[in-house]
């Protein structure tokens, strides 16, 4: 993988979300999931939480960068609606939390089409934890499963370069290039 352009939120955001898991007893946690060839302490201490909105692999970095510079950011809202399981690379567990847009959501992402030809997510999700414990990511999930569903203001985008080493390569804000 080249690089991930995920979500920023604002500063409310990410106190919601450290509130969360916070109360569900979850002190850290692995964003990354395996198989990504990335050294995953690293990672996971760069990347904050967010939500991944389009990535690729390096041998399309030249013309996504080329073609970020016509992108136009939306801010917008997502809601944190509720935690889920699903099985992951290498025998792992991946805990994380579905994320419904808004309407400003997609005006974003049709900006980023026109701009570099991204489809959307696969599926819209915030990565909590990733492990091969399968018993922790099935605690950590009934500590989270019955959290009231909260929005969270898409404050920017951030670009990752997300091989080693993983690093922040540039943001994207309303009426920035």
């Amino acid at each position: 993988m080249g690089h991930t352009l995920v979500t920023e939120f604002d500063e409310e955001g990410i106190r919601k979300i450290s509130n969360l898991l916070r109360s569900a007893g979850i002190r850290t946690a692995n964003k990354i999931p395996f198989g990504r060839n990335t050294d995953r302490e690293i990672a996971n201490s760069a990347l904050p939480y967010h939500v991944t909105v389009t990535h690729w692999g390096k041998q399309e970095d030249d013309y996504y960068l080329e073609n970020l510079n016509h992108f136009q950011f939306y801010p917008c809202t997502v809601k944190a609606d509720h935690a889920a399981v699903i099985s992951a690379a290498e025998n792992s567990l991946l805990l994380y939390l579905e994320i419904v847009p808004d309407k400003g959501w997609q005006n974003m992402m049709n900006s980023l089409h026109e701009a570099t030809g991204a489809a959307d997510p696969f599926f819209l999700h915030m990565t909590i934890s990733v492990s091969k414990n399968h018993s922790l990511i099935l605690d950590q999930y009934n500590a989270l499963k019955g959290f009231e569903p909260f929005l969270l203001n898409v404050s920017g985008l951030a670009l990752y370069h997300i091989w080693n080493p993983v690093k922040l390569v540039k943001t994207f804000h309303t009426n920035e290039n």
